[in-house]
């Protein structure tokens, strides 16, 4: 019961905001009673903190999911690893509306610091990929990782949000793949680059 409360308070909490989101409504539309949503969350500002911690956890799970099974690759298929883990980045993007950022500000300043803690995580297990695409052959020398990271995030942060999306003649995927496809084109060496091109632009 309480993931679905989560999922459902996620949904408005993104798409509405903060203000917009009533307990008593929000226990009908869940087909519980408002006894039942509070025995799990006493307060909006607790369901608010809950639903926002939730998101991040999942966030850095996931990261260490793809890591670590790309560093448990023997086969080492780096740019499809790379692929999957900027497409779940593209999709983490989306949750972040401006409305949400804005409501962090106001209602719940204090988790920000677990935020950036989450944040750091996800860094470390993508330094972890981008290290060993070094080691591989796959990447440059010269490119430094927190420079790289912070172009490719802050790309997928700004772009893949509907109120963007909604106004480019493309679809969110094919958005994703334009981004990815201009950054990581770049940092990658020839062997990086022939692999890249073979496996997703040969065989579209």
């Amino acid at each position: 019961m309480k993931e679905r409360i989560l999922i459902k308070a996620q949904e408005i909490f993104t798409k509405d905001g903060y203000s917009r989101l009533n307990m008593d409504n929000l226990a009908r539309n869940l087909g519980i009673s408002k006894k039942t949503l509070y025995e799990h969350f006493d307060s909006k500002q607790s369901l608010f903190h809950e639903v926002l911690k939730s998101i991040y956890q999942k966030r850095s799970d996931k990261s260490k999911e793809i890591s670590d099974k790309m560093i448990k690759d023997n086969k080492f298929d780096f740019t499809s690893h790379v692929s999957e883990m900027s497409k779940w980045i593209a999709e983490f993007s989306k949750i972040f509306t401006s409305q949400l950022e804005s409501d962090i500000e106001k209602y719940a300043h204090d988790i920000i610091p677990m935020c950036q803690e989450q944040e750091g995580e996800v860094m470390k297990n993508w330094e972890k990929v981008f290290l060993l695409g070094k080691e591989k052959g796959y990447i440059k020398e010269n490119i430094n990782r927190n420079v790289f990271w912070l172009m490719l995030s802050t790309s997928i942060h700004r772009i893949m949000r509907p109120n963007v999306l909604i106004n480019l003649p493309y679809s969110g995927e094919d958005v994703m793949k334009m981004i990815y496809e201009v950054l990581t084109i770049g940092v990658l060496t020839e062997k990086g680059r022939e692999e890249y091109i073979e496996k997703n632009i040969n065989n579209k």
